[in-house]
């Protein structure tokens, strides 16, 4: 037998970008094996209790073999070229980087299929932790390997640090969505005629339940509502009403926040997730304030156009990278754009003499709001699985909020800082006058809408809800008229519309169904031959059948 490997799950939930319980239960949906016995656990013995799965090979040829196999053309073809051998590689084993000349057999494990259960002598590296799992070599020549992973319960993850009550068990609900994940498998990489592995392969299929639609759905519904509510808010500079929604969103986040904290602890700020949270920040502010300051200095139309074509940038900025782009996002993103140009054509509604002409100030300042908005939709995709929901957005809003006030100076938008006048007060919103337009705004358009779109991206990717962004001026129109703060559009803003809602489908049924590759190889703890490593005894037996 071959060498014993250990890997790290940690290490494989970070580089998935996916819970270590849901990578651990997407690994157990095809066990059929369990095992239990002993391994050693910083040198001493200790117990082990989980499931084996089996392990498929990718073997790389450096000459095409003569026979086919599962990944091979069917029928005699002339002989590929070096680049054609490349592109099959990659397009192969996903993000491992693979550059020789090279052609892939996948070899399908079969020892689990094809034993009883029964008892096997294994060496177990001595440096290994509780939470790792195990590569077993079950062959002769050392080259078909079992997965043997603890059973989740051993692994007590996620355990809150309080006693959960309803309501708290509520919070949690929303804080931990159902988990996308229906299968994950591990494959080894290697060259053949090797005697050793030279890649660890993690393979995590995915797909979209139907509370993620539900949520995206109603993200975009509220989100599209703010600017109906912030235009009943007369008499109120622009910064200083998105002032106010930031100040009283702190206020309406706090409670979930402080929760969050007591039942789990602060996140673990190494100075990268510190650094990408205040990017994300900035990038945040930058969207949101670029915009406002644009609608003042270019038309409305050429606003809205170069404000929102984050999703385009995002494709663009994929193309350039060399990374994958499904066909249907490229083609939904360009559909959004278009749709988008075209409603801005609409100038049906009665002219007004506050029309504000365009300029190319406006243009690029709005422009450099979409990179802002870019970049806000990248790092917060990977802040949502490092940090809790609701102290992620608890934390976005009091550094927005302290971005606020360099802004007021640089435009001399006059404010009374302490101060509760219903105009210029920072602590207008809570007048009377103010104070209900502004519950809504916090517990509808920003609990529900900005921080659904921050929590739909643990089954979406950004571009997505990039797209789905570029529905809100459609829908904003359409309320601005039902509570009586815009006019009936045009056709030009029909056909617009249709065509972003088209664009829109198109990438949300792109990504309903993925499967993604990751090279983990990094996540092997250790190899230790097995003459040098202590020898316990585990025994393998078959699962009982699931109803």
């Amino acid at each position: 037998m071959g060498d014993v490997y250990a890997l790290d799950l940690e290490a494989l939930s970070r580089i998935a970008g996916v819970p270590e319980e849901d990578l651990v239960a997407g690994l157990q949906a095809d066990a059929e094996m369990s095992v239990s016995g002993h391994v050693a656990v910083h040198g001493h013995p200790a117990a082990f209790e989980g499931f084996a799965v089996g392990v498929d090979q990718l073997v790389l040829h450096s000459a095409s073999p003569t026979e086919t196999t599962s990944l091979l053309p069917t029928k005699v073809r002339p002989p590929l070229s070096a680049k054609a051998k490349l592109k099959m590689v990659v397009r192969t084993i996903g993000r491992l980087q693979v550059t020789a000349k090279h052609v892939v057999e996948r070899r399908k494990a079969a020892f689990l299929a094809n034993t009883d259960p029964t008892t096997i002598r294994l060496g177990i590296p001595a440096t290994t932790t509780p939470r790792s799992a195990y590569l077993i070599p079950v062959a002769d020549e050392a080259k078909e390997f079992v997965l043997a992973v603890p059973e989740p319960t051993s692994l007590r993850l996620d355990v809150p640090l309080v006693e959960p009550s309803e309501a708290t068990s509520f919070i949690r609900q929303i804080s931990h969505l159902p988990t996308d994940i229906t299968h994950v498998s591990v494959e080894t990489v290697y060259e053949s005629g090797a005697d050793h592995i030279v890649h660890v392969q993690l393979v995590v299929e995915k797909r979209v339940p139907l509370v993620g639609y539900a949520l995206l759905i109603a993200a975009l519904l509220t989100i599209s509502s703010l600017g109906a509510a912030l235009d009943l808010q007369e008499g109120v500079d622009p910064f200083v009403k998105l002032f106010w929604r930031t100040a009283a969103s702190i206020v309406g986040f706090l409670p979930f926040a402080a929760y969050s904290v007591a039942a789990y602890g602060w996140p673990r700020w190494t100075k990268q997730l510190l650094s990408t949270f205040l990017f994300s920040c900035v990038a945040y502010a930058l969207f949101l304030m670029t915009f406002l300051w644009s609608l003042n200095h270019t038309s409305i139309g050429h606003a809205y156009i170069f404000n929102n074509c984050h999703s385009l940038l995002i494709v663009l900025g994929k193309l350039v990278l060399g990374h994958p782009v499904l066909a249907f996002e490229a083609v939904g993103s360009g559909l959004g754009i278009v749709g988008g140009v075209i409603t801005t054509l609409d100038h049906s509604a009665a002219p007004s003499s506050a029309v504000v002409p365009p300029s190319w100030q406006g243009d690029v300042v709005a422009l450099v709001g979409a990179v802002g908005g870019v970049f806000y939709l990248l790092t917060a995709k990977k802040l949502r699985a490092e940090i809790d929901v609701f102290l992620f957005m608890t934390l976005l809003f009091c550094v927005t909020l302290v971005l606020h006030f360099p802004v007021f100076y640089l435009l001399d938008i006059r404010t009374e800082l302490w101060s509760m006048d219903a105009d210029m007060g920072l602590f207008g919103w809570l007048t009377p006058s103010r104070l209900g337009i502004e519950l809504y705004l916090v517990f509808v358009c920003t609990i529900i809408g900005t921080m659904g779109y921050i929590s739909v991206m643990k089954y979406f990717d950004p571009i997505v809800v990039s797209v789905v962004m570029l529905l809100e001026p459609v829908l904003a129109t359409a309320m601005g008229v039902v509570v009586g703060v815009d006019s009936i559009p045009g056709v030009l803003t029909w056909i617009g519309g249709m065509l972003v809602i088209a664009g829109t489908c198109l990438v949300v049924l792109a990504a309903n169904k993925k499967t993604e590759a990751h090279d983990a190889t990094e996540a092997i703890v250790s190899s230790t031959p097995s003459h040098k490593a202590p020898l316990y005894t585990c025994t393998v037996s078959r699962r009982n059948t699931r109803g």
